[in-house]
């Protein structure tokens, strides 16, 4: 089996594109593209401004997780505070999303990574933050939020992590990318 180098140039070229569908939180654009083979298909994705994901851990060390009602799935489910970009700042996004989903505040905000949510269907980039010295208030989600918080054992929060408790795939990543990040406890 031979090894053929990975081209850095963009296999597939747009012929035409069209804004199909849009509301506030984002957008399905409908490419017409030339793959790499020469065929020309139709290519249907979402097109979102962003996210931006907060691990947030307790001064005493444990993690805030979410549980969320999430009618996609017709399912509960637990989470990290996540939200979309409605401004310029990820780092204002991170803190506000950590007050309204979480009731919380912390003293201390670092970036971590980031990293494409779901590149088959969407170009949805998130970003991570953790949050450590957090301490909780009253959350104040949004009118289509129905949210429980919980603060957790950090090695709780890990082991359901890998054992696919935690089912919303970007709160796992974020949680696996902060992991070695989080403060000694």
């Amino acid at each position: 089996m031979s090894s053929q180098p990975i081209k850095t140039d963009l296999p597939w070229d747009t012929l035409a594109s069209e804004r199909i569908f849009e509301n506030p939180w984002f957008a399905l654009q409908q490419d017409q593209v030339r793959t790499h083979t020469g065929a020309e298909i139709t290519y249907t994705y979402m097109q979102h401004p962003g996210v931006v994901a907060v691990v947030p851990v307790t001064a005493d060390g444990q993690i805030v997780l979410i549980r969320q009602y999430r009618h996609t799935v017709k399912d509960w489910c637990w989470e990290i505070p996540m939200g979309g970009y409605d401004e310029d700042n990820s780092e204002l996004v991170a803190r506000k999303e950590l007050l309204e989903e979480a009731g919380g505040v912390c003293q201390d905000l670092k970036y971590i990574a980031a990293f494409s949510a779901a590149n088959g269907v969407g170009n949805i980039r998130c970003e991570v933050y953790l949050a450590t010295g957090v301490e909780l208030g009253s959350s104040q989600p949004e009118t289509g939020e129905l949210i429980e918080v919980a603060a957790k054992p950090r090695s709780e929060v890990m082991r359901m992590t890998r054992n696919g408790e935690i089912t919303c795939g970007p709160s796992a990543l974020a949680l696996f990318l902060c992991e070695q990040h989080f403060p000694d406890r």
